[in-house]
């Protein structure tokens, strides 16, 4: 059983229903279940997850979300549990210890600047206690941020490196419809939670400083009204479109057709956009933070890294990479290259994934 927080196109929802369908097609029960409500509307990969609550509940709401969770833990009595946030740390595996549930696993997403330090204390006291059996980490970056702070992650950890795999034959070529490019306008693209870690704010303030460009931001989030009045005061308005929450068929499209992708982020975990980009071919613009440099140093990819929070280092970046780019070409030519790509079907990478976790939690039962 995968618990995350709440539905959304982030990260550790996505690597859960990854999960989730993987142990599927191995012929395992699965289910992902939504821990405490529907924070934006997003549809997910595999089957359809289950929402314990339909709204984020109070003090008063806790003790009935509580014996949800062990009435459906007795009555399933999995093998596995998966943890993929911090609240669902706090109340689904003291649960699962009651019930003498065997494999107890917390996913970390994140690096330590991303986790406040009373739940970082959480994390590291669950795992000294052995209230989860293990601890997965998605990278190297976020393993490495814990242990310099919590030397009792040198036991019972892992590294399990997120995957994923773009089946073209989804991209919609109607996102032609969000883009009109003047004849040589180049097209920059990001996706990310509009929030402080994605780091938007100095993208925005980058694009003053850069010529013949239009980026496109897929995403919502709580700094959506902080960006817009940015985009306003600077004149950008037919440089930057905020997007909005868009359909997965969409951001496959982007990745497509895109000229370069960007991601100004100050910390990350194992970005699955960022691998996205990689398997896409995309040219790569990105903040220098370690899980990028992870990622970015071994991949054959044009990638340029910027200093972090700088603007100006940034707008020079995208005017080198822009200056770089191959012929320019039209939105409907762009869109006629999906279908050609769509002859590249997605590799199954659940079941990979799925394997490489069985095999560093000891659970033999799918590894082979």
């Amino acid at each position: 059983m995968n618990f995350a927080t709440q539905l959304e196109g982030g990260g550790a929802q996505m690597v859960a229903a990854q999960l989730c369908s993987g142990f599927l097609e191995l012929g395992f029960e699965s289910s992902l279940l939504s821990f405490l409500y529907e924070k934006r509307s997003f549809e997910l990969p595999g089957p359809k997850p289950s929402i314990l609550v339909s709204q984020k509940p109070g003090l008063l709401g806790l003790p009935k979300l509580i014996l949800r969770i062990f009435q459906l833990l007795r009555q399933h009595r999995p093998d596995v549990v998966l943890s993929h946030s911090v609240y669902t740390n706090l109340f689904v595996l003291p649960i699962a210890v009651l019930l003498r549930i065997p494999h107890r696993i917390t996913v970390q997403h994140n690096e330590t600047q991303d986790v406040s330090p009373l739940f970082q204390w959480f994390y590291a006291l669950f795992h000294l206690l052995r209230i989860n059996t293990h601890t997965v980490f998605v990278s190297d970056a976020s393993y490495e941020s814990y242990l310099r702070h919590y030397r009792c992650f040198e036991r019972d950890s892992s590294v399990v490196k997120n995957l994923i795999s773009i089946d073209w034959r989804s991209a919609d070529p109607a996102v032609a419809g969000l883009v009109q490019l003047e004849p040589e306008e180049r097209l920059l693209f990001a996706v990310g939670r509009l929030s402080r870690q994605k780091n938007h704010a100095v993208l925005v303030e980058a694009m003053k400083r850069v010529q013949g460009c239009k980026l496109v931001i897929a995403g919502e989030g709580e700094l959506r009204p902080m960006l817009e009045s940015q985009i306003r005061e600077a004149g950008l308005e037919k440089s930057v479109i905020l997007a909005g929450e868009i359909p997965r068929e969409k951001i496959v499209a982007l990745f497509g057709i895109c000229d370069l992708f960007v991601m100004p982020s100050l910390y990350e975990g194992r970005s699955l956009a960022m691998l996205e980009a990689i398997q896409a071919g995309c040219s790569i613009v990105a903040s220098r933070i370690p899980s990028f440099e992870e990622v970015l140093d071994s991949c054959s990819n044009d990638v340029a890294f910027f200093d972090l929070e700088s603007p100006e280092d940034l707008a020079a970046k995208l005017q080198e990479a822009v200056a770089s780019l191959p012929a320019w070409k039209a939105i409907p030519q762009r869109t006629q290259s999906l279908e050609e790509r769509a002859a590249e079907s997605g590799k199954a990478v659940n079941v990979q994934l799925c394997r490489s976790y069985c095999q560093n939690i000891g659970w033999s039962s799918c590894s082979a």
